[in-house]
């Protein structure tokens, strides 16, 4: 969908990134929308359509946060294999405790087992 980016401009609606409507002048058709309009319309569009704001949920059971202090050449590392993968530390993370968990339960099962 195009939208006017006034002084004849136009551009596809997905092409436009961030923009500040109080600075940057975006139209309706003749009409320049205003930051606070565009606020409406979006709290509009979630009211009718039942949407929240934020992330998906992670667990239906809800998260906690935890803190955790690295040392700088861990948190770099950490930094580049969430980057090469295209994920986040968070996920990064929350994978190698999954791991570390499942790894650490599935050597204790045959002693579990055995008593």
């Amino acid at each position: 969908m195009p939208v006017q980016l006034g002084g004849g401009r136009t551009a596809d609606i997905d092409a436009v990134g961030y923009v500040d409507l109080d600075d940057d002048a975006i139209f309706i058709g003749k009409h320049r929308l205003t930051e606070a309009e565009a606020q409406a319309i979006a709290h509009d569009v979630a009211r009718r359509h039942g949407l929240r704001g934020g992330r998906p949920a992670l667990s239906p059971d809800g998260t906690s946060n935890l803190a955790v202090r690295l040392p700088r050449p861990l948190r770099d590392r950490l930094r580049t294999k969430a980057s090469d993968e295209s994920i986040t530390e968070s996920a990064l993370v929350r994978r190698a405790i999954e791991h570390e968990l499942d790894t650490a339960d599935s050597d204790h099962a045959p002693a579990l087992l055995a008593a």
